[in-house]
């Protein structure tokens, strides 16, 4: 039986590139990863997608609580401030 980390080093082979970082992203989306969750169904599916970036070794509670997560989402650039269709 192969061991979890072997596993993890396969499941992050198959996303460790520009394409599965879109194909990733994309499945995010469709999971609800980054909205409010309000049925079971939804829940359901974000649940999978943490599952998938655990096995990926990259969603740990480790990462969340030292602030690993965070410190890599305040790298992103700023995103500028919409206006409003009345003020343009």
């Amino acid at each position: 039986m192969e061991s979890k980390d072997d596993i993890r080093y396969k499941y992050r082979a198959v996303f460790d590139s520009d394409l599965g970082v879109e194909v990733l992203n994309h499945m995010a989306i469709n999971c609800g990863f980054y909205s409010d969750l309000k049925t079971p169904d939804q829940t359901v599916l974000s649940n999978f997608m943490k599952w998938l970036l655990e096995m990926i070794g990259i969603y740990d509670v480790e990462h969340i609580e030292s602030g690993a997560v965070m410190r890599k989402l305040m790298e992103l650039q700023l995103i500028p401030e919409k206006k409003d269709a009345e003020t343009v």
